[in-house]
């Protein structure tokens, strides 16, 4: 049985222990994050005109008007940047 005692491979253990702990905190970030991402909903939506706030019923495509989506969500993550999209 031969004794590592060279400081080049104390060294690549410690980089490798670094590499693996890196990865170990980024996929335990991930997962918060997913986490509280799947608890999101909707509590509230409408659709209105940019100019008001009114909630339509019908609309026209006749009238040219530009139609504002709005949504109230719940169980958002407060202080953290949501990437939003309408399918």
């Amino acid at each position: 049985m031969y004794l590592i005692t060279s400081g080049s491979a104390v060294i690549g253990l410690g980089v490798a222990t670094a590499v693996i702990i890196a990865i170990e905190l980024t996929v335990f970030f991930n997962q918060q994050k997913s986490s509280l991402l799947a608890n999101v909903s909707t509590q509230q939506d409408k659709i209105t005109l940019k100019s008001n706030n009114e909630i339509l019923e019908n609309i026209s495509r006749q009238a040219n008007s530009e139609l504002v989506y709005r949504v109230t969500l719940k169980n958002a993550p407060i202080g953290k940047k949501l990437n939003l999209s309408c399918n």
